[in-house]
């Protein structure tokens, strides 16, 4: 990287389709991780040392509330609370006026405040790339077949997708240049990004090669495909091997002859899952919802036990990984059968649930064949 930067971020918008056309609050105000999508955005772009000044768009009257949901900023570049226009437009067009100030940089950024999974090496490519043509924007190659269809969703014509791309933000100007763009701006002009205007008046952009983690948060749904918002769940149980007892693992009865001692049939792979999937959610562990002193749960189905931690809990399971201590019986012959079991209790796919046999090399308890012990580790989509 070899130019310093501004950078604008757009703020200003209503977040009309995040809330469904109802009022409420701004999409870049709501909290992955516990922290706001407005300041993640911000985040990204801060520790750049090319990085020389700030302006973020906001609603009128909307500084106050831009503020507290950026929390305390640790940072030498001064921040600058610019009120925003009808359109996106015009709301850059006041960012420019203000930046129009200041000459202690090159290039100027523009970034939706709204995009909060933007990456270093994408902005920094943006940055070379608007350096050497004039304007840079990053971008996703369409790979998929392009359909025009009418006002009822009929399909009219096909589309070629050779040279098609989603573009993103940031998108990256020389400051001369697009600041000459904007002086230019009539109050009845609007475009659809900045992009566009740059190209209408004669400017080359180029597209980078874009990430397909710099998603637009849109609707609250964009919220879920954000991968920091995966859990991480870990579960074990152990119990006594008796004979007499029935073999219960995942939903499977095995012939062997000795089972497991429980208050409930005592399926150890099923109990570690449960508390895997509860740890995963911060919701306790298993005696928290089935206590040992409880007589309703004498016996019980484990099966049925799990069913209701998922009505509770309603994970989406990206994948399971479990590992079953057990001397003396071949369970590598059970195991395609305890996955299907499984899957089939967490209304999954066979292919997220992977199981694995091992021996305790003689050692304790568990190598003498008289306990049985599952791990389980669980990965969800929050």
């Amino acid at each position: 990287m070899s130019k310093d930067f501004a950078l604008i971020l757009t703020a200003a918008g209503k977040s009309e389709r995040f809330n469904n056309g109802e009022k409420g609050a701004k999409k870049e105000y709501s909290l992955i991780n516990g922290k706001s999508i407005v300041r993640m955005a911000l985040d990204a772009f801060l520790p750049l040392p090319e990085l020389r000044r700030v302006v973020i768009t906001v609603p009128k009257g909307g500084e106050k509330e831009m503020k507290t949901s950026l929390g305390e900023v640790d940072s030498e570049i001064p921040i600058a609370f610019i009120e925003g226009g009808p359109s996106r437009t015009q709301s850059i067009s006041h960012a420019m006026e203000y930046l129009s100030s200041f000459s202690d940089y090159s290039l100027i950024a523009i970034h939706d405040g709204a995009r909060p999974f933007i990456d270093r090496d994408t902005i920094c490519n943006c940055l070379y790339a608007a350096d050497s043509y004039g304007g840079a924007i990053p971008g996703i190659r369409v790979a998929d077949a392009m359909k025009r269809a009418d006002e009822e969703a009929f399909i009219v014509s096909s589309v070629d997708r050779n040279g098609v791309w989603r573009i993103q933000t940031p998108q990256i100007f020389q400051r001369d240049k697009i600041l000459s763009i904007y002086s230019t701006l009539k109050e009845d002009e609007s475009f659809d990004d900045d992009a566009s205007l740059f190209s209408s008046r004669g400017g080359r952009v180029n597209i980078v090669e874009g990430n397909e983690d710099n998603i637009k948060i849109t609707w609250k749904d964009d919220l879920k495909r954000n991968k920091s918002n995966m859990r991480i769940g870990f579960g074990n149980d152990i119990h006594r091997l008796e004979e007499g007892r029935k073999l219960y693992i995942g939903g499977v009865l095995l012939d062997h002859t000795k089972g497991e001692v429980a208050h409930s049939d005592g399926d150890v792979l099923i109990h570690a899952v449960i508390d895997a999937i509860l740890g995963a959610k911060a919701m306790g562990d298993i005696g928290t919802y089935f206590p040992p002193e409880a007589k309703k749960w004498k016996d019980a189905d484990s099966k049925e036990l799990l069913k209701v931690i998922l009505d509770k809990t309603k994970p989406s399971i990206i994948n399971i990984d479990a590992t079953i201590t057990l001397e003396g019986f071949k369970l590598n012959p059970h195991i395609l059968d305890i996955r299907r079991s499984l899957a089939e209790i967490l209304s999954s796919s066979i292919d997220k649930v992977s199981i694995k046999a091992k021996t305790n090399e003689g050692l304790d308890a568990l190598g003498k064949g008289d306990a049985i012990k599952a791990e389980v580790v669980v990965l969800l989509d929050d």
